[in-house]
């Protein structure tokens, strides 16, 4: 039997999957997510490694990304409490705009003063706009946060006060803030017209890219105007999905609710990746779509508004798991092992430029919001790990630059991983610092949880993707 015999092919892809699923459960007795044993799982069986998941499997786990990226964008718009972030909204964001514009600012200039194209290989023999434009990127991406890795913090550390809460509000709005910002950039980046030899990736003036900026002042408005109706329609779509598609499948079911139950997880699976392929195919920001779909499906406010959002929690909870499993596993799979390697540095001095970042933007931060003491010296902690949002954003640029697209994708993968290992350690050991841990031993802390932190039984915090 060959190689790409759809038997092999399963028993292969069946293999990698369980691989991968016991990696993620060694790796937790070190105390890091599960998601690292997937993706390292991955790697270690992908096409430049071990070879058990073929260039024709890695592809194929790669075509599973629009239902992945659909429900981990439901999820994470989901975890949004509107109304909790109502209540004191400017700790929340005075907190998001600092680490955003400190982490854009700061990797941004990484980029383009000290690395450039003496280390950067896609960037040799090109002019600083080129940088500029890549760096653009980086910086962007550098603002993601993961919500499911610290609502999975939370959970094991019983996490419960003012500083989780604090945490779990900045880490959702901003994770909504760098999908439209990431929208807007990938659309400036594409009508500058940059060529990137020697990808020789170039954009028709049909297209609303290069070329469109020079030929008449009517089609250069037109082409600089795109990007933001690009993100106005998308908002809308993702706006109305939530109330028309997800609202009416989220009503309580007074009539067979154990059956509901069970369809729920497949309808929003089904719903959602529909929505992602859809939006996708029409030139939409599809994971900017799922986000706001979740989030306006999980803060509607009518009688039985609270009940849909537990239901939609219930259901995407149930998703996550194997949901995860696929996706980063995919992601391992189909990482560019030489090319990280070849970018291993660079992501280390632009993992250090974007922690710095995070110590000067929470120290400035709690400043302006007075925030105790105590806070000051580990706020950053928090928001260190990325995960699922910035991967399906990489994901999504790789797509739409093809060529060095990929290359910049593999070396932003690498400082994921990066802030992915150091991450989750970081938060804990700040949750500690700050005596809001419920674990024994682990500090006190009688707080009362406010924004993002919804607390369960025993006073740990329960959220969408608590698996991750």
């Amino acid at each position: 039997m060959k190689d790409d015999d759809p038997a092999i092919l399963l028993a292969r892809f069946a293999l990698v999957l369980v691989a991968s699923w016991a990696a993620g459960s060694l790796v937790q007795r070190v105390r890091l997510p599960r998601i690292t044993g997937h993706i390292f799982a991955g790697i270690a069986c992908g096409p430049h490694v071990a070879g058990v998941a073929t260039e024709r499997l890695a592809s194929m786990l790669t075509s599973l990304d629009v239902v992945c990226l659909a429900v981990i964008g439901v999820a994470a718009g989901a975890e949004l409490r509107a109304s909790e972030l109502r209540k004191n909204p400017r700790p929340t964001l005075v907190m998001t705009l600092a680490i955003s514009t400190l982490s854009f600012l700061f990797v941004l200039l990484s980029v383009v003063l000290l690395l450039g194209p003496t280390s950067i290989a896609m960037l040799r023999g090109l002019s600083t706009w080129h940088a500029v434009a890549v760096g653009s990127l980086a910086g962007t991406l550098a603002i993601a946060r993961s919500p499911a890795s610290a609502i999975a913090v939370l959970h094991e550390m019983r996490g419960k006060g003012p500083f989780c809460s604090h945490v779990m509000a900045v880490t959702i709005v901003k994770d909504v803030l760098v999908v439209v910002a990431f929208a807007l950039n990938m659309e400036a980046v594409a009508l500058s017209g940059l060529a990137f030899h020697p990808y020789d990736v170039a954009y028709s003036a049909a297209d609303g890219t290069a070329g469109g900026l020079g030929r008449s002042a009517a089609r250069s408005a037109f082409a600089l105007m795109r990007p933001f109706a690009v993100v106005a329609a998308s908002a809308a779509c993702g706006v109305l999905a939530g109330v028309g598609l997800f609202g009416p499948a989220l009503k309580p079911a007074r009539q067979r609710p154990t059956l509901s139950r069970v369809l729920r997880p497949a309808y929003v699976l089904v719903i959602a990746s529909g929505l992602y392929a859809t939006s996708a195919s029409c030139g939409l920001e599809a994971l900017l779509i799922c986000m706001l779909a979740g989030a306006t499906a999980a803060n509607r406010r009518h009688d039985s508004g609270e009940r849909e959002r537990d239901a939609l929690e219930l259901a995407v909870r149930g998703l996550m798991p194997i949901n995860n499993l696929v996706f980063f596993t995919s992601v391992g799979c189909g990482l560019r092992v030489p090319a990280v390697v070849d970018y291993g540095l660079v992501a280390a001095a632009m993992t250090v430029a974007r922690t710095g970042a995070l110590m000067v933007a929470c120290r400035l931060g709690c400043v302006l919001v007075g925030a105790p003491a105590a806070h000051k010296e580990v706020m950053w902690q928090g928001f260190v790990t990325q995960a699922g949002v910035a991967l399906g954003l990489i994901r999504t640029m790789e797509r739409k630059f093809p060529g060095w697209g990929e290359d910049l994708g593999s070396l932003m993968v690498a400082c994921v991983v990066v802030n992915l290992l150091i991450g989750p350690p970081l938060f804990r050991n700040a949750i500690v610092a700050v005596g809001e841990s419920g674990v024994a031993g682990g500090g006190g802390g009688g707080a009362t949880a406010g924004v993002g932190a919804r607390s369960g039984a025993g006073g740990a915090p329960v959220g969408i993707a608590g698996e991750v």
